[in-house]
């Protein structure tokens, strides 16, 4: 296009020259102050530069959005417009998009042209190519099945974006989808007969920073996942939050994982929340497992689950009233159990070996075994704490069908209504099989029997720079029971204190051990420990191969206690 520059009047400088035609921006000159005084020194002046007692503003400079400025002098870079659409930032929930406003959504392919889909963002979406689906905040009632991989669900804008399931069915669906993200989104009222809000098969998908809230898994037959459920995935949950999720089968069926289930899939868990999750089988029988989380035949990757928290969870009667997991091991890391529901293992139950380190046991209640917690396999705990916790039958603490290993571990407060009111060891009648206790402390626990702290059926054992205080059990050991009839056990304790514990049998200790085994040790305490009406410091019952020395102490030794 030509263009025809005005006559310049005679020594007019070239800068006002410039300013009669539209669109020159000249580049700053020493003759600039001709035309006015340069107050900034920034080489343009009046009324090019629009404000001149700002060197950062003038014709030749970027616009700097949402500085309050308008630092290059032109009106059409709205400040508060970066994507020039004509919607202010308050009022746009991504101001980088051109056309991206509240309440409307756009899907950016890997290849080709953005597609609006402000006007298509409700009932059934279908995402069939790789790219990005952004939607900005606000709620949305939208059923969304990914059908490609490398597929990327965000939430965008200043506002919450909701996607909600009208609990008229889920919310997400995908088959066989690689490289999933959801981000930034909450799911709400999703239903369906397995993942309320979400139903992953052969997929890898990865959750950041999403809630899912009320969602439901309802079925006449099983019932899994009320917020998600996955088959023969990879999972990643990466600072999410379940609150309010139910899995309700029919009458006298399954339910399981009220929040989530996973079945052989690979999950990796790092800051995540359960709050109030639930499963739910009418009828007087049936099965309910995990109240909040449900893990089977897979594997948790990553180095194990961290910062989780399973908050007031109920499985009801039936197994893991927060998790249950079927898995081989499984390792947990600062990681909170509290107040939840269920019965063997009112907090977790695993069915193979467990790992904790920095995990709490609060609070929570089993109408079985393990009030905290119900391990099948082998134990091994560190810096981690059991308190207040309830179990109708043994374990108020929790329960282990293995050996443990536990060091700078508290059990405190906790009940049991048959024996091991702190913790009930089953352990191994392997060779060479040992449960080692080194600064463990057991406090203020109570057994309607046996174990008012402990109750070890074992065949080795080890203790060491631990204490057992004010423990008390109805029938014997008030601090610790002993049961290793038959199996040649042996005991080594030293710099042991038992102080305060009280039973009918054995105030400190009560040990019954055959066949050649022993209880020894050095620098072991026994104060104010009460059979009875008398202070003593253990009873042991055995035959009379056992051996039974602790230097240091006041032992009375018969069958049938002291």
């Amino acid at each position: 296009m030509s263009m025809s520059i005005p006559p310049v009047r005679t020594g007019l400088p070239l800068l006002a020259a410039c300013a009669l035609v539209a669109g020159c921006s000249p580049e700053p000159n020493k003759q600039a102050t001709l035309l006015g005084e340069d107050t900034d020194g920034d080489g343009y002046a009046t009324p090019q530069d629009c404000d001149d007692s700002d060197a950062e503003v003038h014709p030749a400079a970027d616009e700097v959005y949402y500085d309050g400025l308008d630092n290059d002098c032109d009106p059409s870079t709205a400040d508060d417009d970066q994507d020039g659409d004509g919607t202010p930032v308050d009022d746009d929930c991504d101001d980088t998009v051109v056309g991206l406003t509240s309440g409307t959504a756009s899907f950016q392919p890997l290849e080709g042209a953005d597609v609006d889909l402000s006007d298509a963002f409700s009932g059934e979406v279908v995402i069939d190519s790789a790219g990005a689906l952004l939607i900005c905040g606000g709620t949305h009632a939208v059923h969304l099945r990914i059908e490609a991989s490398d597929v990327t669900v965000r939430g965008i804008g200043s506002s919450p974006t909701v996607l909600d399931g009208t609990q008229s069915g889920r919310v997400l669906q995908a088959e066989g989808a690689q490289r999933l993200t959801v981000e930034h989104v909450t799911f709400t009222q999703g239903f369906a007969e397995s993942g309320g809000a979400a139903h992953l098969v052969g997929s890898d998908a990865t959750f950041r920073d999403v809630a899912f809230m009320d969602n439901t898994a309802d079925s006449d037959a099983d019932a899994s996942g009320g917020a998600l459920y996955g088959e023969s995935s990879t999972v990643r949950l990466e600072n999410v939050h379940f609150e309010g999720n139910l899995a309700k089968s029919g009458n006298n069926l399954t339910a399981v994982g009220g929040a989530v289930a996973l079945n052989e899939c690979a999950i990796h868990v790092d800051t995540v929340q359960f709050v109030d999750n639930s499963v739910l089988v009418p009828g007087g029988s049936g099965y309910r497992r995990g109240g909040a989380l449900y893990l089977s035949q897979g594997r948790v990757a990553g180095g194990g689950m961290k910062d989780v928290t399973f908050s007031a969870n109920i499985s009801g009667r039936t197994t893991g009233g927060a998790m249950y997991a079927d898995l081989d091991d499984l390792e947990l890391t600062d990681a909170i159990f509290d107040r939840n529901e269920g019965s063997s293992g009112g907090g977790l139950y695993v069915t193979g070996s467990l790992t904790l380190s920095r995990v709490d046991f609060t609070h929570n209640v089993s109408s079985g075994s393990g009030g905290g917690l119900n391990v099948g396999g082998y134990l091994t705990a560190t810096n981690t704490t059991f308190t207040d916790n309830t179990a109708e039958n043994s374990g108020g603490g929790a329960t282990v069908g293995e050996d443990t290993e536990l060091s700078r571990v508290t059990f405190s407060g906790n009940s049991a209504g048959d024996d091991g009111g702190g913790l009930r060891v089953e352990g191994s009648s392997s060779t060479g099989s040992t449960s080692r206790f080194d600064a463990v402390d057991f406090a203020g626990n109570t057994a309607g029997e046996t174990g008012g702290g402990l109750a070890l059926r074992f065949r080795f054992a080890s203790f060491t720079n631990g204490s057992f205080t004010d423990n008390t059990a109805t029938i014997a050991g008030g601090g610790m029971f002993l049961d290793g009839r038959y199996n040649n056990n042996n005991v080594d304790v030293s710099a042991m204190d038992w102080t305060g514990n009280r039973a009918s049998s054995g105030g400190a200790i009560w040990a019954d051990i055959d066949n050649y085994g022993y209880i020894r040790g050095s620098g072991v305490h026994f104060d104010d420990n009460l059979v009875g009406d008398v202070t003593v410091g253990y009873s042991v019952g055995g035959t009379d191969y056992t051996t039974h020395t602790i230097s240091g102490s006041t032992i009375s030794c018969n069958r049938y206690g002291c």
